[in-house]
């Protein structure tokens, strides 16, 4: 079973015993330590998640970067997630990842300092407008 978002607090009156395995599909992360643990009844599900990270055995200077599960418009990478360093930019990133991508005619990355005026002179639609699309993002 996948637990994506969990908020409930663990409280017993005893500790429990947990066992934590990786996904069999995933490639990507290493193989915990250990897997079973013996959780106090007054830790957080997030504090017990801090605990997990810690002991997973990545490299201390990379972050983990995972496309969106439920995107459909931007094509995937060959994978979906990565390991990047920490001290890699956000624009060094973007740079990566937009030398990666398979846009399809329609689909562009703009630049970040392109003027309005520039990407509509390069971009515009038949019907003379820019068609610009966006959406939200759950970050961090």
């Amino acid at each position: 079973m996948e637990l994506n978002f969990i908020s409930t607090l663990i409280k017993h009156d005893v500790n429990h015993n947990l066992i934590v395995e990786r996904y069999h599909k995933e490639r990507n992360l290493p193989m915990l330590d250990k897997s079973k643990f013996l959780v106090p009844e007054d830790i957080t599900m997030s504090q017990f998640l801090v605990i997990i990270r810690n002991r997973i055995k990545v490299k201390p200077n990379q972050l983990y970067v995972e496309r969106y599960s439920r995107e459909r418009e931007v094509p995937a990478l060959g994978r979906n997630k990565f390991l990047v360093p920490q001290e890699l930019t956000m624009s060094q990133f973007l740079y990566i990842i937009r030398t990666k991508m398979k846009l399809r005619d329609s689909q562009v990355l703009v630049s970040h300092s392109m003027t309005m005026a520039q990407a509509y002179e390069q971009f515009r639609a038949d019907d003379g407008y820019l068609h610009i699309t966006y959406a939200a993002q759950q970050v961090f």
